[in-house]
């Protein structure tokens, strides 16, 4: 059924629970980390959902074991966004990185950073294969 648990570690949880543990639909909220919205399976961030950091970043899509998944938009507060996939919780595979003041990447990405093939677009008009 539906709970609310507070733990002492300025982390609530609330929503579906089986067995002890968060499944189904439910939220987290976290002085440390931030807040969550979405899927849980078996106590864990699993399936879609949104997570909203302290730091302005928002990561939207899916989770696999608490991981962010292909598919998933990052939005940070100053306006720099990545949209692509994603493995062990990093950028990885084909992506896109706009800056709202550097230009834009699309392309291939390893372990979270520009590798591979990709262009990159300065908004001066310079572009680098």
């Amino acid at each position: 059924g539906k709970h609310t648990v507070e733990q002492g570690d300025g982390v609530v949880l609330e929503g579906e629970w089986m067995n002890g543990k968060m499944n189904g639909k439910g939220t987290l909220q976290s002085d440390k980390l931030g807040s969550y919205a979405g899927d849980w399976s078996d106590g864990m961030i699993h399936g879609r959902g949104t997570f909203y950091f302290l730091d302005g970043q928002i990561f939207e899509g899916l989770f696999v074991h608490g991981n962010p998944t292909n598919g998933h938009t990052v939005e940070a507060s100053d306006g720099r966004f990545y949209l692509g996939e994603w493995q062990d919780g990093l950028w990885h595979g084909k992506g896109k990185w706009e800056h709202p003041t550097i230009g834009s990447y699309i392309g291939e990405w390893h372990a979270g950073v520009f590798h591979g093939r990709g262009k990159f677009c300065w908004y001066d008009g310079s572009k680098r294969d």
